[in-house]
């Protein structure tokens, strides 16, 4: 006898929105790049031999960095979504999460791009080669009182059964991970046609994104434009650095001189006033 499957395949909505419990008390962004910006990403990842995923995850733990204030190394973790070929005609989804380290050292404003990529690349490439802790485990070393950090690529590449045909029909790839996890921050980046989306999710009450997603599309764009260091990469977005000037060009409201100035002047103004009384005299 065969068991029978209770199965039934769920409606598109039900898919691609989630139920409202699951996104209680998150807030989600979204950021799509313009086809321009995207092609550029792409040449220079291609000029450069990096991935999409590496441009991207490395970027996010530059705004980590400054957005923390960290003063130590800290941890970014790594949605991995791949299918090798033993496993090709296998359904399902093979992912891991993967606690990727950036080293303070890494962030020296003389630190080239170029090693910094490499760097990056060569943590990732030597963890995937060892035993990942379960998903489950990693929940319980966590502090949940902190929010912590996922990149996660919505990328198709990795995958070996995308020409796979079931019931005369080609698949295509549906992402079905969960946006809202646990006091997480999660950026999404996923490739939709020629452009590049952006998706930021994250807990509203322990998290203020202060345009994360604009200033993420902004280092992108200093890459792109030459930026060869990591000093040469500015958080500013533009309105921010014209209300800056704008206070730095200010006539001040007042003349600034030293106290001991303010102290002679007040004497001078009004000296037939008493200026202090000890018992009485």
């Amino acid at each position: 006898a065969v068991e029978p499957l209770n199965f039934s395949v769920p409606a598109d909505d039900a898919i691609m929105h989630p139920a409202a419990d699951e996104l209680a008390g998150f807030a989600s962004l979204v950021c799509q790049l313009d086809t321009g910006h995207a092609s550029r990403i792409k040449a220079y990842c291609s000029a450069n031999k990096i991935s999409l995923p590496l441009y991207f995850q490395s970027l996010y733990s530059v705004l980590i960095r400054e957005y923390c204030r960290a003063d130590a190394d800290f941890v970014v973790r790594h949605t991995i979504t791949e299918r090798n070929t033993s496993n090709a005609n296998a359904f399902g989804s093979y992912d891991r999460l993967l606690p990727v380290v950036f080293a303070q050292t890494l962030f020296d404003a003389s630190t080239l791009l170029s090693e910094f990529f490499a760097s990056n690349e060569n943590y990732i490439n030597e963890i995937r080669r060892k035993s990942q802790i379960s998903l489950m485990q990693q929940k319980f070393l966590t502090d949940a009182a902190n929010p912590g950090f996922i990149f996660n690529f919505r990328g198709t590449d990795n995958f070996a059964h995308n020409n796979i045909a079931f019931a005369g029909e080609p698949l295509t790839p549906v992402f079905l991970g969960p946006v809202a996890i646990d006091g997480q921050v999660q950026l999404i980046v996923e490739p939709a046609h020629d452009t590049l989306r952006l998706q930021l999710h994250f807990p509203a009450a322990a998290f203020n994104d202060l345009r994360l997603l604009e200033r993420l599309a902004q280092l992108s764009q200093q890459v792109l434009n030459g930026a060869q260091c990591i000093g040469d990469l500015s958080l500013l977005l533009p309105d921010e650095k014209a209300q800056l000037s704008q206070w730095s060009s200010a006539t001040p409201l007042y003349a600034v001189q030293p106290v001991h100035r303010q102290f002679e002047q007040m004497a001078g103004q009004y000296a037939e006033r008493t200026a202090i009384v000890c018992n009485g005299v």
